[in-house]
């Protein structure tokens, strides 16, 4: 029997997984939204109680109000991961159906990653929407901050530490005839217009924001965005405190929606009078979630798969207490070195040997009543088997099931298909006294993803190191994952 057993998904790594999906017309609203929520680094917050540098340096969070914000109005959230490199950032994109930049305490000078990330980020976003393809942007407090540094690229718009708004509720003071024209407050009942303009609903907590005046003198702030509202702080000194983009899905509150329902901890001199939770307080929170995932819900990108998306949801980690209080909880991860830092790339812990992983695929042929099962680990990268890179690795599993088919191997039979596991979880436990081998992988199925992504001419190709942070894993063009492989051949139990 001349058979070929080849992972199919190797060509997901090189191409796939890097595009975007097709966005659906803007008219076909998607009733299943996905929003991703940047993480940033736990220092701040973590400082304020004394914990350890290492700590608030080796952590990286989101708080939960952010998610359960996102999830009143109909939303599933994905983590986005600053410290996450610019080719997963760039997959991520074409995934999610839209971005939240958090408030925090995070430094957001241009040199750092939480910066780089964001940048990355918007520019997709800039392009997308540029290009036809819807893609929402929604920024609260320091991400409002963020949102005006990426679009002016201008750090003196900022005022640092010039306003006295810490635990600080508010009405807003909106800016007519931009307010009532404005896209984020068009659907807004004229009653909670009107409370919303005239009682303490909404709470603000920074030190740093933009001056009205800023947004007249600086011609790319005025150009971009639609100043919307504005306040005064304590001591009376004016800030911009909701805007949108003229042109761009993309809208900001300094102020904090989220925290109406969802947060309860005391904050500055009001304590816990600071964040308000009455009705009208609470319909604001739900107005503005409502706005934000509505607007997600126009954009058509997707996963590839539904194991990719189940993969990347942030269902599969569980948030915790805040560190002090600040936030009612917090999901936490472990920052991920930068590589970019060559002492970093000899500090990263070694993958665990390719041996001391298993990924079984098995085929069933009706024909022969026999099974044939092999371990593709082996033959793959282990640095695909680290928890950082679990994502990809599903993708390969799931393209390996949805897409590959054993050929050639009985003429009357179609095509059989691939599933992990293996043969003896399937009542075929009896093993023939022979293996037999197959061809790792066609020039065929390789040639173009190799071709394209590692500027090799397969089955020529060296074996090279892989670069997981590009999701480049060029060694699977290579001669020593694409040798003939044995296959184990199973009868049925008994």
């Amino acid at each position: 029997m001349a058979h070929t057993l080849a992972v199919v998904s190797s060509v997901l790594l090189f191409s796939a997984a890097l595009a975007p999906a097709a966005a659906a017309p803007a008219s076909v609203l998607n009733d299943r939204p996905i929003v991703g929520v940047l993480s940033q680094p736990l220092g701040v917050e973590a400082a304020e109680v004394g914990a350890a540098s290492s700590n608030a340096t080796r952590q990286t969070y989101i708080a939960a109000s952010y998610v359960k914000f996102l999830e009143q109005a109909g939303a599933r959230v994905v983590p986005v991961h600053y410290d996450a490199s610019e080719a997963e950032l760039t997959a991520l994109f074409g995934s999610i159906n839209g971005l939240l930049l958090p408030g925090g305490g995070s430094d957001l000078k241009n040199t750092t990653r939480l910066h780089r990330a964001g940048k990355t980020l918007y520019d997709l976003a800039v392009k997308a929407n540029d290009a036809g393809d819807f893609f929402p942007l929604w920024g609260t407090c320091m991400g409002f901050q963020f949102m005006a540094l990426l679009t002016t690229e201008d750090p003196t718009i900022l005022c640092h530490g010039c306003f006295d708004s810490d635990g600080d509720p508010l009405p807003l003071v909106f800016a007519e005839p931009a307010a009532s024209q404005s896209g984020l407050f068009a659907a807004m009942t004229p009653q909670l217009k009107h409370q919303l303009a005239t009682e303490n609903l909404t709470e603000n907590s920074h030190h740093a924001g933009i001056a009205p005046a800023t947004f007249t003198s600086n011609t790319k702030l005025a150009s971009f965005y639609d100043v919307l509202s504005t306040n005064v702080d304590y001591a009376g000194l004016p800030f911009v405190s909701t805007m949108e983009a003229k042109n761009y899905p993309f809208a900001a509150t300094q102020w904090h929606p989220e925290k109406n329902n969802f947060e309860w901890g005391g904050i500055g001199k009001l304590g816990t009078k600071a964040i308000p939770h009455g009705p009208e307080a609470t319909a604001v929170s739900q107005y503005m979630a409502n706005f934000v995932v509505g607007e997600a819900r126009k954009s058509g990108h997707r996963f590839p798969t539904p194991a990719a998306e189940d993969a990347a949801l942030i269902y599969n980690d569980q948030p915790v207490k805040g560190p002090n209080g600040y936030f009612e909880q917090v999901y936490l991860w472990d920052e991920r070195p930068s590589t970019e830092d060559p002492i970093n790339k000899v500090l990263l812990p070694p993958a665990a040997p390719a041996s001391n992983n298993t990924l079984f695929f098995y085929y069933k042929n009706p024909a022969f009543n026999r099974c044939g099962d092999v371990d593709a680990a082996p033959r793959m990268p282990a640095s695909l088997f680290e928890p950082q890179n679990a994502l990809e690795l599903q993708m390969y599993i799931t393209l390996t099931e949805q897409l590959y088919r054993v050929k050639g191997m009985d003429r009357p039979n179609p095509d059989l298909k691939l599933h992990q596991g293996r043969c003896k979880d399937h009542s075929y436990s009896t093993k023939l006294p022979y293996n037999t081998t197959a061809a790792w992988a066609p020039t065929k199925l390789m040639s173009a993803a190799c071709d394209a992504r590692c500027k090799c001419v397969y089955p020529a190709c060296p074996d090279v190191p892989d670069d997981p942070n590009a999701q480049r894993w060029c060694s699977l063009c290579g001669p020593k994952y694409n040798a003939p492989i044995e296959i184990a051949l199973w009868n049925p139990t008994g």
